[in-house]
Parts: C-alpha cells; sequence; structure tokens
C-alpha cells in the first residue's frame, strides 16, 4: 500500500541525453505520466532524437544546451499530440520552464513550415518569451518592436549565426571584444557568454 503521507515524488524523465534538473511531480499522476511519455518514446524511437529532428537542430549536445530533460519530455509530448490532431496544457509550476518548453514549441511550428501564434495575459509577457527564443537560438523572425498591431521591425539573424561569427572572428584572430576567448562557450560561462553575444549583436548587427 503506498504511504497516504508521501504527495510527490522524483520525476525520471524519458529523455536520457539532456541534464535533469531534478523535479517531481504528484504521486496521483506519475504513473499516467510514465505510461504516456513510455508510449511515446517507444513509437518515436528515442525521445531526444525525435525531439532533435522535429524542431532542427543538427545534434544532441545544441538541443540539450537550450533544454533540460524535462523539458525535451514536454516537447515531444506536445509535438506527438500535434501531429496526432490533439492537444497538450503544460501544468508545470514557476521555475520548471514552461516558457522554454513553448519556445521549443514555436521552433517546432517554424521548422514544419507552420505559423505559429502566441497569446499572452498581458503585453509585457511578450519578453518573457522572447528572452526563451534567444535562448535557444530561434530568434529570427522575431518582432523587435511592436506597436498594437503593426510590426516595425524583425530581427533575421539568429543566435547560432551570432555564435558561428564569433567563433570564426576567435579562429582568425580577429575578436576584439573585451571576453576571454577560452571561456566563451564553455559549460559554466553561460553568463558571460550571452552577454558576448548580445554586445556583439549590437555592434555588428
Amino acid at each position: 500500500v503506498q504511504n497516504p503521507s508521501i504527495t510527490s515524488q522524483k520525476y525520471i524523465p524519458k529523455s536520457i541525453v539532456c541534464e535533469s534538473i531534478d523535479t517531481v511531480a504528484p504521486v496521483s499522476m506519475l504513473y499516467e505520466m510514465n505510461k504516456s511519455l513510455t508510449e511515446i518514446d517507444r513509437k518515436v524511437r528515442g525521445i531526444d532524437q525525435f525531439v532533435m529532428e522535429k524542431i532542427g537542430y543538427d545534434n544532441l549536445i545544441d538541443l540539450c544546451r537550450a533544454f533540460s530533460s524535462e523539458q525535451v519530455d514536454a516537447i515531444a509530448n506536445a509535438i506527438y499530440q500535434i501531429e496526432q490532431g490533439r492537444a497538450l496544457i503544460v501544468g508545470d509550476q514557476t521555475g520548471i520552464g514552461k516558457g522554454r518548453v513553448a519556445a521549443g514549441v514555436i521552433r517546432y511550428a517554424k521548422h514544419m513550415g507552420k505559423t505559429p501564434i502566441l497569446f499572452t495575459v498581458k503585453p509585457n509577457l511578450f519578453s518573457d518569451i522572447y528572452r526563451d527564443l534567444i535562448a535557444i537560438g530561434s530568434d529570427d523572425g522575431v518582432p523587435l518592436f511592436i506597436k498594437g498591431k503593426e510590426i516595425d521591425r524583425v530581427r533575421k539573424v539568429t543566435r547560432k549565426f551570432i555564435e558561428d561569427s564569433i567563433k570564426e572572428d576567435i579562429e582568425n584572430g580577429d575578436f576584439d571584444l573585451e571576453y576571454s576567448e577560452s571561456k566563451l562557450f564553455k559549460e559554466g560561462y553561460e553568463s558571460e557568454t550571452n552577454s558576448c553575444i548580445e554586445e556583439y549583436r549590437e555592434l555588428y548587427f
């Protein structure tokens, strides 16, 4: 008999490549969550590869730079349901990454030639999804300024393009920003890397 005093247990992601953020899930939901994701994992022959291909990453390293294993699970579930003509509601608590999951689904839609539509309760919440789109390298075509219903300007340069440009400059000895070249794009230096990318964007794009 399950201990009635235990209301949550550790969530074990089906994504086995990306890093987990050590989440828990309600005991009452764990069985159905696991059953659903196990079925999806079996049908798509591996959630990680499935999501990587569906949202247009070249390799699993890039996928895992953008998403945790829990987020990959959610994106896989969302894409699978969409392709079955159904829908998915992500009900994670604050901090798990609902916005990042939404950004992944937006990336999927664009990769599939579809037009994603985002609704927010308040206009200022648009900045949150924009931040997540930049973080996953999908900021191409995202409006920079919005006035009413008219888009003033659209960003055409992606994060990946800027990263490649910086790496090329470093390789050619042309990198002249005040950042440590040996630390950029390395684990543990994400904040410095992001600052460098934004400064490079402002200077050259």
